[in-house]
């Protein structure tokens, strides 16, 4: 069981959650290479941040993880505000922390909604990060068992 065996579940998850209201759910590989002029939107973007100890013993790690999730929207209108692509971005939004908010993968803990970093924009594309948190316990021997 790895660090970052979460991903692929995350990405399913919001994928059947969010179905047809995104054109696709994205990890740092798929998007590699990818310009802003190309961004598929709606869409949403899975970044792994952080795996913070919190405790050991006797053979388990506790560990919390951070994630961030990513809404990419588009403003069809490209008028150089940035009030539609905000506009947008809201339904997503809420989408995203309907789908996410207290979801409960196996062997983890529920997800939590820890923050929301500032939204990014480029003149035709507005990204609005938000930053979930969860718990796991790996065996130590899982660890070594993975690789």
């Amino acid at each position: 069981m790895t660090l970052l065996a979460l991903e692929p579940l995350l990405k399913t998850h919001l994928a059947q959650q969010l179905g047809s209201d995104v054109v696709g759910v994205f990890t740092a590989d798929d998007l590699n290479g990818v310009r802003n002029r190309s961004q598929l939107s709606p869409s949403v973007q899975i970044y792994y941040e952080s795996t913070n100890v919190t405790k050991q013993s006797q053979g388990l790690i506790y560990a919390t993880q951070e994630w961030h999730t990513v809404a990419v929207v588009r403003n069809a209108q490209q008028s150089g505000s940035n009030e539609q692509v905000r506009v947008n971005a809201d339904t997503l939004l809420d989408s995203i922390i309907a789908a996410l908010h207290h979801w409960q993968p196996d062997s983890y803990q529920p997800f939590e909604l820890v923050g929301a970093g500032r939204p990014a924009y480029s003149p035709a594309v507005g990204y609005f990060p938000l930053t979930w948190r969860t718990a796991r316990q790996i065996r130590s021997s899982q660890l070594c068992a993975s690789s």
